[in-house]
């Protein structure tokens, strides 16, 4: 699996909101977006799951053009979990885990053994098998966002695409969350993570794009671009950075005078 995004731009209301963007990402790496608010991020991650159309440049999976495929075919190779949680879902959470086996059945088709296993597995990975009968309206803010992170995993695609997932989750399931989708990624799926938190994204990414004004600032391997340099000129903070295990971790100061 490899996907691709070449010289993308984006608009909304006549201002540019992504710029010349391109990033890559190949089977079995985690790969994070980061950088402030308002910079492209999300935007960016929109254009990659189709539900908005780039103004120019090309995204491509496995070499074709994402708006090539039908909607079918997309939801077979990627599955994304959006930033903005749906409305209220008259669906239990079982149900909506279930949503993600669509994309690989007619109209008629019912669940088989295997579609059975894939939504049970998913939603015991995120901790939300126990709570299966459950109403989604019913459901916490980090409960709800687990969820569509089971229906997610039950689709079964070779590429995850998330915004912000560990956004409403407390530290514990932050940090499951995060070791799941690396477990993922070190079977062979590759996942597209738009992080808040700085310090995940050095500790779990393999690679990190950095945007900033609607543009692709850095990328690179976390121990190579996070620096106090980079969190000064991007974020307007002051930081040091010491290495944990490996891996870039990073400790505020305080705001630029």
């Amino acid at each position: 699996m490899k996907l691709k995004v070449d010289s993308l731009f984006w608009s909304a209301g006549g201002k540019n909101i992504v710029s010349d963007a391109s990033l890559d990402v190949q089977a079995g790496e985690f790969v994070g977006i980061i950088g402030p608010n308002g910079s492209g991020k999300s935007s960016l991650l929109k254009c990659v799951y189709r539900l908005n159309k780039q103004d120019k440049g090309i995204i491509k999976l496995n070499e074709n053009n994402i708006w090539d495929l039908s909607a079918k075919e997309f939801a077979r190779l990627a599955a994304a979990v959006p930033q903005e949680m749906p409305g209220q879902f008259d669906f239990t959470v079982r149900e909506i885990a279930a949503m993600g086996r669509y994309p690989h059945k007619n109209l008629m088709d019912r669940d088989t053994q295997h579609d059975n296993d894939l939504i049970n597995n998913a939603l015991n990975y995120v901790g939300m098998l126990e709570k299966s009968e459950r109403m989604f309206s019913s459901l916490s803010g980090g409960e709800k966002q687990r969820t569509l992170i089971a229906r997610a995993i039950a689709q079964d695609t070779s590429l995850l695409i998330l915004d912000e997932p560990t956004s409403h989750l407390d530290i514990y399931f932050q940090i499951q969350i995060m070791d799941l989708i690396k477990s993922l990624s070190i079977s062979g799926l590759a996942s597209l993570v738009v992080m808040h938190d700085l310090n995940l994204a050095a500790k779990y990414c393999d690679k990190i794009y950095v945007m900033n004004k609607g543009m692709i600032y850095a990328s690179g391997k976390p121990s190579e671009i996070i620096t106090p340099e980079l969190i000064s000129s991007v974020y307007k903070v002051s930081a040091e950075i010491i290495n944990n295990s490996g891996s870039p971790h990073i400790i505020f100061i305080g705001i630029n005078k």
